[in-house]
């Protein structure tokens, strides 16, 4: 097996955990039921993890991040900054 940042890569599962996609699928589904939006997956392996659909607009890409602390442990997330380029160049696109 290979370690991957704190995960270890199972052929089986993927680089991904069962856990982590049942915690996103939940996720989506709180998210579509506060916000009235579609969330859709981007493929796995890709940058973000879903696209938010009203109106047939995208209207917010969504990155979900699941902390193994408290939420207020901490006031901050760290955000990879490839994720960030690559979400400012989405929406660029979809504007």
């Amino acid at each position: 097996m290979v370690k991957y940042v704190n995960r270890e890569y199972c052929p089986e599962q993927g680089l991904y955990r069962a856990e982590d996609r049942q915690f996103e699928d939940m996720c989506q589904g709180k998210l579509e039921q506060l916000t009235g939006a579609k969330l859709n997956r981007f493929p796995e392996y890709d940058h973000v993890d879903f696209y938010a659909e009203r109106d047939g607009r995208i209207v917010a890409l969504v990155e979900v991040r699941n902390r193994s602390i408290s939420h207020s442990q901490y006031p901050d997330i760290f955000f990879p900054m490839y994720k960030y380029e690559h979400c400012m160049a989405l929406s660029a696109v979809y504007q």
